[in-house]
């Protein structure tokens, strides 16, 4: 398979704001500077100034367990796709800030059947073992036309625009790992806001039943 590897934990996370304590600061772009523990979310005229916390810790325990800071970093990650000049430039600074490096595909396309994901890469120890943590972010602002696949619902068990957008990202996938092969055990986060979570949620299903390994 194109993993050498098992897959010791996998987090999709739908992301409700009204649920998670996060407050932004707003200001104008042109007065905006951040430190190493905020990110901006560049909307409109206005940039949104998010505090975050990170460990590697996080990442330690079961999938199954609810993890409130690593729902409030998945949320801000989620939020790194706001970026109307740069693109995937809010979401790969917020991964860099925290060690991961970072690959983005699709943020140069606008398109009814388009995606954007970042994936950000780290080495982790958890215990006495390493880990690979693998972050998937699937664009979930400043959509472009993107946003009209949300129209496809088509006839299907699956929401159709969505359920294509899926697709794009396992093919996203599929190529990242093909040029960073990985070997070990991997801990994956799949985060998305909106349009990204219904579309994470689609990329979650297909990794735990299964499917994966055949494509």
């Amino acid at each position: 398979g194109i993993f050498k590897k098992s897959v010791s934990g996998l987090l999709s996370l739908i992301i409700i704001f009204s649920t998670v304590g996060i407050f932004p600061v707003s200001a104008k772009k042109d007065d905006v500077e951040t430190d190493a523990d905020t990110f901006r979310c560049d909307w409109f005229s206005d940039s949104f100034i998010y505090p975050f916390e990170y460990d590697d810790s996080y990442f330690d325990g079961s999938s199954f367990d609810y993890n409130h800071e690593l729902a409030t970093y998945a949320l801000c990650v989620s939020f790194g796709s706001f970026d109307e000049e740069h693109k995937d430039g809010n979401i790969s600074d917020i991964l860099q800030k925290c060690g991961y490096e970072v690959t983005s595909y699709g943020y140069d396309t606008e398109g009814y059947d388009t995606v954007g994901v970042a994936f950000g890469r780290r080495e982790i120890n958890i215990g006495n073992e390493p880990f690979t943590v693998v972050i998937v972010a699937v664009r979930s602002g400043n959509y472009g036309m993107e946003w009209g696949g949300n129209m496809r619902i088509g006839m299907g068990e699956n929401h159709l625009g969505f359920d294509l957008s899926k697709q794009l990202v396992i093919k996203y996938l599929n190529e990242y790992i093909a040029e960073n092969p990985i070997d070990g055990k991997v801990k994956m986060l799949i985060s998305g806001y909106s349009r990204g979570a219904s579309i994470a949620n689609l990329v979650a299903a297909e990794l735990n039943d299964g499917r994966y390994v055949n494509s």
